[in-house]
Formats: structure tokens, sequence, C-alpha cells
């Protein structure tokens, strides 16, 4: 698990980001305070962190959320209904 900042100097928006060695998957969830850090095996489901607040980086009216990116072996961004 790799943890960094989302946005270029914005520390405190981060990223968790998760690659599946057997199937070569990587997973990239943005926005998000983790609550793991890197190197620790996590079961499937377990929770990786909490949505973080996006109103001081977007006063224009955006909600909380997240965002996640799948890859697959050679690096192209995968459809999410289709992994």
């Amino acid at each position: 698990m790799q943890i960094g900042p989302t946005c270029a100097g914005e520390d405190r928006l981060l990223y968790v980001e998760i690659v599946s060695p057997p199937t070569g998957y990587t997973t990239r969830v943005l926005y998000v305070s983790p609550r793991q850090r890197p190197g620790v095996t996590m079961d499937a489901g377990a929770a990786i962190g909490r949505a973080q607040d996006l109103a001081a980086r977007c006063p224009g009216g955006m909600t909380n959320r997240i965002h996640v990116e799948f890859t697959g072996r050679r690096g192209a961004r995968l459809a999410p209904l289709r992994c």
C-alpha cells in the first residue's frame, strides 16, 4: 500500500494505492484519510480510511466524495463495472 497527496501542494487530501500481486491490478482511492499504514496486509472488505472534507479545496459546492481508479497489468485504466 502506498499513501500520497492527491493534489500537488495539498498534503491534507490523500490517496491510498493498493496493488494486488496475484492479479497485477492496482486500485487508487483518492480523497481519503487513511486508517492503515503502508506495508500492512489487509483483508478484503477492511476499511482503508474515511472520506475527507473537500469544502476548503472546492468552495463552489463540491460535496465530500471518494474517487476510485482501477488499472490493469499494463497500466491502462479499467472500467470499474468490468473489474
